[in-house]
């Protein structure tokens, strides 16, 4: 049961994500600048997403599994870190 709350919170998370970065941008830098802010911010989170499976592998390989979680609890962390911080600015 678990195992399926996880798998639709991250789901929603990913839904926001679609709904809310175009405002967040176009807010923040410009409609002019949006096309060229959106593409760079594209590339890195699709190399990320594209390379996370292949880091967890080699950190689970390398040091455990208990790693590969709290490595994912850090970087959860600090991108909620990161998003207080936006908020107050």
């Amino acid at each position: 049961m678990g195992a399926v709350g996880c798998v639709l919170l991250f789901g929603l998370g990913f839904g926001v994500d679609t709904i809310s970065l175009p405002q967040l941008l176009a807010a923040r830098y410009g409609t002019v600048a949006y096309a060229t802010i959106a593409g760079r911010v594209a590339s890195f989170s699709i190399t990320a997403r594209a390379a996370a499976p292949l880091g967890a592998i080699a950190l689970a390989q390398a040091a455990g599994y208990g790693w590969v979680m709290t490595v994912v609890a850090a970087a959860c962390f600090i991108a909620a870190s990161t998003l207080l911080l936006y908020r107050r600015l």
